[in-house]
């Protein structure tokens, strides 16, 4: 995704560059973005997923499931619907919350290494005549 990004901006980096931004600028800049993508990435999924959490209890009890009643075997038979007891509560360990977390920011710089690299080192003539 960041590789795409620094295509769509190839005018605008090579106006930075125009402007005298060195290549450590440009380079910071596009892993700060991507910093920035992790950190909201992981902080929403976080919450999502607490969420999620919480709520599957309700969901997973209000199901009805459809069973054959006992002793009515045959072809044409109504089967009767019962509520099957489903035993289920959340436990969010904080570690892991943090685990993942750190894990979406890593990904998230890691991922954003290589497409800074290419902006930095980008012609600003080439830039400027891209289309």
């Amino acid at each position: 995704m960041m590789l795409v990004t620094v295509v769509e901006r190839t005018k605008e980096i090579g106006t930075m560059k125009a402007l005298g931004f060195k290549n450590k600028h440009i380079l910071t800049q596009i892993i700060f973005e991507g910093l920035l993508i992790g950190v909201s990435g992981g902080v929403i999924g976080i919450l999502l997923g607490v969420v999620i959490a919480y709520m599957l209890p309700n969901i997973i009890t209000n199901r009805f499931i459809g069973m054959p009643t006992p002793g009515m075997g045959g072809i044409g038979r109504t089967a009767q619907i019962m509520f099957r007891t489903v035993s289920y509560s959340p436990s969010i360990n904080p570690s892991i919350l943090l685990i993942s977390f750190t894990l979406a920011v890593i990904v998230s710089i890691l991922s954003s290494i290589y497409p800074a690299w290419r902006a930095a080192k980008m012609d600003p003539v080439k830039a400027l005549r891209y289309e």
